[in-house]
């Protein structure tokens, strides 16, 4: 993350770009889970319990509907096609995951609904990765 700038997505098209983050969504399951093994091998009693898991990919008529509702039919800003999470019991586990993510990945975004959670659903992100050239 450069100074808080968001990157857009590749000049692609819908296809191009759908096709490229299905190819993401197996690297980030990988580099989620190295996250987490090597966090669970640095302090095991602290992460026991802890899993990450993948999302399903953002569904065609899903992500199409977000572009033009959302971003003007600009596709270069969807950024949610790929989805994994770690799953955690504490504040201090978030704390060691998020660090180990800014030490090891580039990150695209950070927007910390964990601090303020979605008034609708109550579901708790904090970053857009870029993994390759797809923000994920």
């Amino acid at each position: 993350m450069e100074d808080g700038i968001k990157r857009p997505q590749p000049d692609l098209s819908f296809d191009e770009l759908y096709k490229q983050a299905q190819a993401s969504a197996l690297m980030l399951e990988n580099v989620g889970q190295s996250i987490l093994d090597r966090l669970k091998a640095q302090n095991p009693e602290m992460f026991e319990g802890v899993i990450f898991e993948m999302g399903p990919i953002k569904t065609r008529d899903r992500a199409l509907d977000k572009i033009n509702r959302d971003y003007g039919g600009d596709l270069r800003q969807i950024k949610d096609l790929v989805r994994g999470r770690f799953v955690v019991d504490t504040p201090e586990q978030i704390a060691v995951i998020k660090q180990a993510i800014i030490d090891d990945l580039d990150i695209d975004s950070m927007k910390d609904k964990y601090a303020e959670p979605s008034s609708t659903t109550g579901y708790r992100d904090l970053f857009q990765l870029q993994i390759e050239a797809v923000i994920i």
